[in-house]
């Protein structure tokens, strides 16, 4: 019946053609196996139980533990009905899987039978029937012993994978220590027979080390066979062990070369590759929407190859990944050649420039590169020249769904592209380094992991990018879909009034935006009240084609180097992409990563597995605090061109950290060397108040502008720095994104402030334009959030003001509270929280609330939490962390309290914190200000209540009135009763009269 809906849907939807293949597929694998195993389960429990009603409620049981429960736990064993396991049918490789598909829906099949087997033994016969019951036993178990057997085949092999690595892991930490050649060219000779490779690598290595070297090896993938190998045209016998090929006794003088030939055949074993991924997120399932996809790191097959260098299919010198071993992440550019036989009909795809001659496709390269990637298959290319640059694509000729929504624009699409290429090597300060921009279309179930050590994914290689089959989940390449979004947003702005034309120019500028942001899709869930949100990285982001493949910055001792060269680069590209995400969950995986530094040293973060998903965040914050800071001691525009130049020298090719400090010294008297232990080594974090942000209108000469001052005080005694940004101008323009025109006439400035341990500085900046609001961003610190964000509203003149740019150093530092001052905040361990249990069972089962570990959750008024959960915002207060507490209007039962500790008796004024913007929800306006909350106070053994009404109160310190208090301990507290969606407890201030 499902399958039946599918091809339904299938034959009405546009652009899509029906695989009818695909469908009798499904039937065998999906729904014939599920039929016989359920069928003869059921046949089998009834004839035990003899009862319908209780055989109906365990299948229903099993079906509900093996769907909700068990269904993709040890590697889908038991999901009967192929829900779970990955089933997508690629049109250039089909099943990804099939070995294991076969395996687990014959395991099934056999199931099933055994059990209708067992059920015919079972039943009654009279007894001069010549059938006897006996006999079907004997199929039964036959086939209950062959399910059992392609069961265990089914588990054994991911086991042994598992085992595999673990292995390869452990050798290459053995051999971490042994000395690393470089290889200065590869000749590659490839001849692609049905589901193997031959090949023979011929390789000129050097040794570039000042010892000479007698024992080096060479890391090929284990499921190639090496049949010979020379050394200088002399057969060698090196010992192969798993991945390694180890040579002994060969020595190599400092600086000497060497010819090395391996000639090796056979095909790819995957679970070699990602060793430095763990094993529960290798075996996690890949799944978006509806689709549940297979992950593949290489392929050799009959009509298709895909090779990267991650699959070790050509040999490299040294180790690859272990515990103590990081020859893995040092580049070597060498010089790359390759030839590559294939059957007829197949296109062969690689880097470099292509000829082609009697069958033979040969690739050459005029520059060295990192690695080169493999692709064989059936292609359709495209390609144009524009400003110099050689544009290709390749596609599957019946995936062609472009060219007819591009035709009435293909006359701009050439400058579009040139334009949005230029854009982007403006805001990276890189130029794009190849002399062609590939595009390659391949297996959708090809997938590639997020590393620590490394910035770039397999899917971006040299010149080239790894597009997924039919753009599968990425809405940008849905070039149709994107204008039924547009016309489904109503017409907002100018969007009514653009022509078809315009909407597919805004489409394909959409469509490119896609290589130039860095984050991908958030994961977004929500669970009871709270939003759960994962942010991801985009696979198919195209900086590392301008960086991490033309440029490297090595070192032995921090091996994370080249990643923070990497993460200051490209930070103008990242900085408050993903801002919105901190309303919906609290905190950014910024804040997440400085939350996690306050505990833990940037080398601690590093070797911590349980903090994968914020490792890149932690590596962002530290690189723009360290480059921030050099920039800052060298001066911005120095620096910039100091950094060009370097860049410039390296291109394609490596250097080290200690040829890079070695620049910094004699351009800029700065040694590096000494910050950079404490950096990677220290748990020591600045800690910034800001106070007395203005802006008024000076009169500077003749032109008016804009002076924003501020106070900000270092109380920790690490130095740090804050980088301060304004936004200028109006938005506007059609269209949304980087291209489609919002915010085209806004303009950032950035400036830098560093500030030693316990410094105060009072800052000053003039601005041309009127700033909207201004950004600070306290990078690696411990402030929470890490980018406070006060708007400049109604900025008037002042004829009296002296126009001044510049910082001054203070004694004075930013207070937080004035010498009569108490202030009790919410992140104090005076403040206290306390709730009420739901009275009924029915409630407590269908109220309660999953209560995540994070420590905030987002800003969420219409499914607030139950409880009083606590969330951050730049408007609350705080001295690092600005939070507060909220929670659910209600009865009033549920308090937050303030016990705030005073040195005498007296009288005093009590003043609440209120802050009634930035709260997410529908009717924002009407609730944010409708409602009053309702304090208690406690003095002289009394108590009395003060309500506030929310129209009327202002954002900040709003007074409850003056009371007298005796004791040492004053105690506030709020209920959560009010006719507001929310209720937010903040800080709660005495001010003694």
């Amino acid at each position: 019946i499902i399958l039946t809906e599918a091809l339904i849907f299938n034959s009405i939807a546009e652009g899509v053609t029906v695989n009818w293949m695909a469908y009798l597929d499904y039937f065998l694998i999906i729904s014939l196996p599920t039929l016989i195993f359920i069928l003869g389960l059921s046949f089998f429990v009834m004839s035990i139980l003899k009862n319908q009603a209780i055989t109906f409620i365990l299948l229903l049981g099993y079906v509900f533990i093996t769907i909700f429960t068990l269904n993709v736990k040890y590697y889908f064993l038991f999901d009967y009905m192929a829900y779970s396991i990955p089933l997508l049918n690629s049109d250039f490789i089909g099943f990804g899987n099939l070995p294991t598909i076969l395996i687990h829906r014959g395991m099934y099949v056999c199931f099933g039978i055994a059990f209708i087997f067992l059920t015919i033994s079972l039943l009654k016969r009279l007894p001069q029937s010549p059938f006897s019951n006996k006999v079907t036993l004997i199929p039964a178990i036959l086939f209950f012993g062959a399910g059992l057997w392609l069961g265990e085949m089914h588990v054994s092999t991911f086991v042994n994978n598992q085992k595999l690595r673990e292995q390869i892991r452990t050798l290459n930490d053995a051999n971490s220590s042994v000395p690393r050649l470089k290889v200065e060219s590869y000749q590659l000779e490839v001849n692609h027979k049905g589901n193997s490779l031959e090949v023979t690598a011929k390789l000129k290595v050097s040794n570039p080390h000042t010892e000479s070297v007698d024992h080096f090896v060479f890391s090929l993938n284990p499921g190639m066979k090496v049949t010979k190998v020379s050394v200088n045209g002399q057969e060698a016998s090196p010992k192969r062990d798993l991945q390694l090929i180890e040579f002994t006794g060969t020595k190599l003088e400092s600086g000497e070369t060497a010819d090395i030939e391996f000639t090796y055949s056979g095909s790819i074993n995957e679970a070699a590759s990602f060793l430095d991924i763990d094993d529960k997120t290798i075996q996690a399932p890949n799944q978006g929407f509806m689709f549940k996809i297979d992950k593949r790191s290489a392929i050799v097959s009959p009509d298709y190859v895909l090779l990267t260098r991650e699959s070790n299919w050509y040999p490299i010198a040294g180790t690859g990944f272990g515990k103590q071993s990081k020859q893995w992440i040092q580049k070597q550019f060498s010089s790359y050649e390759i030839s590559v036989k294939t059957k007829p009909g197949l296109t062969v795809i690689s880097q470099g420039k292509e000829e082609q001659k009697e069958g033979t496709f040969r690739f050459t390269n005029k520059r060295n590169l990192p690695q080169i990637s493999l692709v064989i298959g059936n292609y359709v290319q495209k390609t144009d020249t524009i400003d110099g640059l050689v544009f290709s694509l390749y596609h599957h000729p019946r995936h062609d769904y472009f060219t007819k929504f591009l035709e009435p624009v293909k006359d701009t699409l050439p400058t579009m592209i040139a334009t949005a290429l230029k854009d982007y090597e403006r805001k990276i300060d890189l130029f794009y380094p190849f002399q062609r921009f590939t595009v390659v279309e391949v297996p959708a179930q090809f997938y590639s992991y997020p590393r620590t050590l490394m910035g770039e994914r397999e899917q971006v290689q040299p010149e080239t990018v790894l597009f997924p089959e039919k753009g599968l989940l990425i809405q940008e390449a849905d070039f149709e879909g994107s204008i039924k979004r547009m016309e489904n947003r109503g017409g907002r702005g100018n969007d009514a009034q653009m022509t078809p034309e315009e909407k597919k120019i805004m489409a394909f500028n959409n469509f490119l935006g896609l290589f130039t942001q860095a984050a991908g899709r958030a994961d977004v869930n929500r669970k009871q009240g709270e939003m759960q949100v994962a942010e991801k990285a985009n696979p198919l982001y195209a900086f590392p084609l301008f960086y991490n493949h033309a440029y490297s910055v090595e070192s032995d001792k921090w091996p994370i180097t080249d990643r923070i060269f990497e993460a200051y680069l490209k930070k103008s590209t990242e900085s408050g992409a993903q801002g919105w995400m901190r309303d919906m969950q609290g905190m950014t995986e910024n804040e997440q990563a400085n939350l996690a530094l306050l505990d833990n040293s940037f080398a601690e973060l590093l070797d911590d597995p349980t903090k994968v998903q914020i490792i890149d965040n932690v590596i962002q914050q530290k690189g723009q605090t360290l480059f921030s800071i050099i920039k800052r001691k060298a001066g911005d525009e120095a620096f910039n061109d100091f950094m060009f130049n370097f860049l410039k020298s390296i291109k394609f090719n490596s250097t080290t950290i200690e040829d890079f400090n070695s620049r910094i010294k004699s351009q800029f008297n700065t040694d590096l060397m000494p910050f950079m232990e404490k950096w990677f080594r220290s748990k020591e974090l600045p800690g910034y108040l800001i106070g007395g942000v203005k802006a008024v209108n000076v009169l500077d000469g003749d032109r008016l502008k804009t002076m924003v001052k501020f106070k900000v005080s270092n109380t920790e005694t690490t130095e740090g720095i804050v980088s301060v940004q304004f936004r200028l101008g109006e938005g506007g323009g059609p269209g949304r994104g980087r291209f489609g025109g919002g915010g085209a006439n806004m303009e950032t400035i950035e400036k830098l402030l560093y500030l030693e341990g316990m410094q105060t500085k009072e800052v000053s900046y003039l601005l041309d334009g009127t700033p909207r609001n201004i950004t600070i961003n306290t990078l690696a610190s411990r402030n929470i959030p890490s980018e406070l964000r006060l708007p400049l509203d109604n900025i008037e003149e002042d004829t009296k003001a002296i126009p001044f740019e510049g910082e001054r150093i203070s004694d004075i530092p930013v207070k937080l509270a004035e010498k009569e001052e108490t202030i009790c905040d919410d992140e104090d361990p005076t403040f206290r929280v306390s709730h009420t249990e739901e009275n009924g069972l029915l409630q407590r089962i269908l109220l309660k609330e999953d209560q995540s570990k994070d420590r905030f959750i987002g800003m969420n008024t219409w499914h607030a939490p139950r409880t009083w959960r606590a969330t951050t915002n730049s408007s609350y207060f705080g001295k690092f962390i600005r939070s507060a507490h909220y929670i659910r209007s209600g009865d009033g039962k549920k308090k937050a309290a303030w016990n705030i500790p005073i040195k005498g008796e007296g009288t005093y004024e009590v003043f609440t914190y209120l802050t009634k913007s930035n709260r997410r929800g529908p009717r924002r306006d009407n609730q944010e200000t409708n409602g009053e909350y309702t304090y208690t106070i406690y003095h002289n053994q009394e108590k009395e209540e003060v309500v506030v009404d929310l129209k009327t109160a202002e954002d900040g310190w709003n007074s409850l009135g003056s009371f007298f208090f005796s004791g040492d301990t004053v105690k506030v507290e709020l209920g959560n009763k009010s006719a507001a969606q929310v209720v937010v407890a903040d800080a709660v201030k005495l001010v003694k009269q």
